[in-house]
């Protein structure tokens, strides 16, 4: 990936704050995104979630971090004003800064936010920590052997695995963003999500 398509830990973070606000909003994004003259694929009516419409809009370069003024205008117009106040009001001014201050580390999730993700992980949970995080069988079993009796310890240590042995980029948008490839995974309506992300915003 090029440094020019590299999002900003800013960025990221405004795009899963306004994924949040706008659960309830996911269809009038929707019509909203296939009205535009953006010319979105019709992929776009299979977005579950409006944080992967708003991923596929930022995809598709129809807003950046640098300039926010399309976003502005599609949240006006499904009567989101609140959000434009809000959250993208300041970035005009101080988004730069913020970004260019913001340490890599902050962006990590916490053992906090893990020990609620544990919760969203069924009995396939192997499986993801496989395909999605690439943690390998061998590791799994000697975490279980550790802790033979605690299938939710279990999971927890295996992501705190998954945290330590990428340290630049096991961040929490990049979890998110693996979890969408798993419907199944119903994390982004958690509140635990917009927790941690406050939590990150803070700086703690």
């Amino acid at each position: 990936m090029s440094h020019r398509n590299r999002a900003p830990p800013e960025h990221t973070k405004l795009l899963l704050l306004l994924g949040n606000e706008l659960e309830n909003d996911t269809e009038k994004l929707k019509m909203r995104c296939r009205s535009d003259d953006a010319k979105l694929p019709p992929s776009v009516m299979e977005k579950k979630t409006a944080h992967g419409l708003l991923k596929l809009l930022d995809q598709r370069r129809v807003f950046r971090h640098d300039n926010y003024s399309k976003l502005e205008e599609i949240l006006k117009d499904i009567q989101r004003d609140d959000l434009v106040y809000r959250y993208l009001s300041s970035k005009k001014e101080s988004s730069e800064t913020t970004e260019s201050t913001l340490p890599a580390t902050s962006n990590r999730p916490s053992d906090a936010f893990f020990q609620d993700f544990v919760q969203t992980l069924g009995r396939n949970w192997k499986f993801f920590m496989r395909s999605a995080l690439n943690i390998s069988d061998n590791e799994i079993s000697l975490i279980q052997q550790s802790h033979p009796y605690d299938v939710k310890e279990q999971i927890f240590q295996v992501l705190k695995l998954w945290r330590e042995k990428n340290k630049g980029t096991a961040t929490l948008a990049a979890l998110l963003e693996k979890c969408e490839s798993y419907p199944d995974l119903d994390i982004m309506s958690s509140k635990c999500v917009q927790k941690e992300i406050d939590r990150l915003g803070e700086g703690k």
